[in-house]
């Protein structure tokens, strides 16, 4: 009966990966996240997406990480001397009750020498990590610029 129980649950965990883009664990969900589709050839892209701290209690990401590239970075835009560019961010701090929203302009996940160029319909599996090493895996799809 365990079995069972067991498929049918694996069975459902697959349906709503598919179906959703949502992903939740324990305080954090992650919304609607995407890449966007690259170049031929660029060893770059950029993933967006919305993190919840649905909790009391504040969130720091300390790591991410993918399959599909060599490193990933989170990464903010900021203003030196009239001058925008991207600056290598350590943590993500998350507060209770807040959404910190990775846009273009904003903040985002650098995917570094990825392993392929992305194209829409392509998906890239992620994971991050938080400061106490829970680590939350989400699935964030390509899409044309």
């Amino acid at each position: 009966m365990n079995k069972l129980w067991r498929a049918i649950g694996s069975s459902l965990a697959g349906f709503s990966i598919l179906f959703f883009t949502t992903y939740a664990h324990a305080a954090l969900e992650i919304e609607e996240a995407y890449v966007r589709e690259t170049p031929p050839g660029q060893s770059v892209a950029a993933v967006f997406l919305r993190f919840v701290n649905t909790g009391d209690e504040p969130i720091v990401l300390v790591a991410a990480e993918s399959e599909q590239a060599k490193q990933v970075e989170f990464h903010q835009h900021a203003h030196h001397n009239g001058m925008m560019r991207m600056e290598k961010m350590d943590e993500l701090l998350i507060p209770p009750h807040q959404t910190v929203v990775f846009e273009p302009g904003s903040y985002h996940l650098m995917l570094i020498d990825k392993d392929a160029d992305l194209v829409a319909g392509d998906r890239v599996d992620l994971v991050v990590t938080d400061r106490d090493g829970t680590d939350i895996s989400f699935v964030a799809p390509v899409k044309r610029s």
